[in-house]
């Protein structure tokens, strides 16, 4: 399999009582995925290991250091390119503390009916599940 090529970066949190993930509205003018709410994170740059690269990406997109930064999952996006997700869980503050500068805007969005929103890429309907998964078990 080839290395990693793209990170992604999924913060979440829970708002009375429900999990919700906060996307970006990628804007028209993307060259994938226009117009779907997709993770913030990118491609990695020559040389760049994954957790460098996301950090380089989250700095770029949201003008935001992770504080409790952790490696979540790898897999395959539908094109065939490996890609690294991390987590962070986030407080009801966060949106005081980015500013997002890639995309038309962030949003936080309820976990619960997220894969079958037509407006979601699908690097995001493989991650949500499985994140899902482990905050149902906490």
């Amino acid at each position: 399999m080839n290395p990693v090529e793209i990170v992604s970066f999924l913060p979440y949190r829970k708002t009375n009582g429900e999990w919700e993930v906060f996307l970006q509205m990628r804007d028209s003018r993307a060259p994938t995925n226009p117009n779907k709410f997709s993770t913030f994170g990118g491609h990695l740059e020559e040389g760049e290991d994954s957790l460098a690269g996301l950090l380089r990406e989250i700095k770029e997109e949201l003008v935001y250091v992770p504080v409790n930064l952790e490696y979540f999952i790898q897999d395959v996006s539908p094109r065939n390119k490996l890609f690294d997700v991390y987590i962070e869980r986030v407080g009801t503050d966060f949106e005081s503390k980015i500013t997002v500068m890639e995309g038309e805007y962030g949003l936080f969005l309820p976990v619960r009916g997220l894969v079958e929103r037509e407006d979601v890429t699908s690097i995001s309907k493989i991650a949500v599940p499985v994140l899902i998964d482990r905050l149902e078990g906490q």
